[in-house]
């Protein structure tokens, strides 16, 4: 067998070191040299960059706090939110019922805007056709920079009421009962520009991995924090887009629908997309 000699890069393309490939687990192999030889030149590019991952997370927890230090609205650094008395479902079905209510809640809405949708598809599809043309795109490269730019877009309306309104939000965390006390307010302050950190990633840098595998963690937090709160029966609305968040036990399952549905294609590009800048393709090591 012959001997491949390995270099590991990082994801600015720099060497950091050289490994047998047979001894080391790898995320990619590319050929330098064609076969033939005794010894070949490997290329391991690792899938993640750690630097990018810290570096959101802590660019976000700076933006939170100079945020909370600028707001009108900010939260006290000290001290916990107070929990509001439990109000429980106003009307204590079983979780089937609910589900089922959730899924006539997201039919009805598909109903109510299905010209929206329609004309948005249609838009959608006449820019990819300039943009396939112009721009030489595949169609999955298209495809792929339409859903960053949906996801990228939810999340920053999802932040935009949190961001403006910093002890609203952390109220609203504090209800989840899902959190030690003393750290609810440092995560509420973290969460919206968390989302609007990821958010510019999606649209504005090639890490498209590191920042879907963000959204990723992003995500299971929702999915987890809904998902307590229903089966709890804790009788608290989302506050997903809104401070205030669902008027029902019925929006409330369907936010925990929607978020399960996309956490699917998000985990799925987090481990499969390549990294590269919008309507672009992907970018060599």
């Amino acid at each position: 067998m012959p001997e491949l000699q390995a270099r590991y890069l990082d994801m600015d393309g720099r060497p950091t070191g050289s490994v047998n490939a047979f001894s080391s687990p790898v995320a990619r192999i590319r050929l330098r040299r064609a076969t033939g030889r005794a010894s070949v030149d490997v290329t391991i590019v690792r899938r993640f960059s750690p630097r990018v991952l810290l570096g959101a997370v802590l660019l976000a927890m700076l933006i939170g706090t100079v945020n909370n230090a600028l707001n009108p609205n900010r939260v006290p650094w000290m001290g916990r939110p107070a929990l509001l008395q439990n109000l429980d479902d106003p009307e204590p079905a079983p979780h089937l019922k609910g589900l089922l209510s959730g899924v006539r809640y997201a039919w009805r809405e598909l109903g109510e805007q299905a010209t929206t949708i329609a004309i948005g598809a249609a838009t959608i599809l006449a820019v990819s056709l300039v943009l396939r043309l112009s721009l030489k795109c595949r169609w999955g490269v298209l495809a792929e920079s339409w859903f960053r730019v949906g996801v990228a877009a939810m999340c920053v309306a999802a932040a935009w009421y949190k961001v403006k309104n910093p002890t609203e939000f952390a109220m609203a965390v504090a209800q989840y009962r899902l959190l030690p006390a003393p750290v609810v307010r440092g995560f509420s302050l973290w969460l919206p520009s968390m989302e609007m950190v990821v958010s510019a990633g999606l649209l504005f840098s090639r890490w498209s991995r590191e920042f879907y595998l963000l959204l990723v963690g992003l995500w299971l937090m929702f999915i987890v924090a809904l998902a307590q709160a229903l089966l709890r029966r804790l009788g608290i609305a989302c506050g997903c887009f809104d401070i205030p968040g669902a008027t029902s036990t019925g929006e409330t399952w369907f936010s925990l629908l929607r978020d399960v549905v996309l956490l699917v294609p998000i985990a799925y590009l987090a481990f499969k997309a390549e990294n590269r800048f919008l309507w672009r393709p992907a970018a060599s090591p």
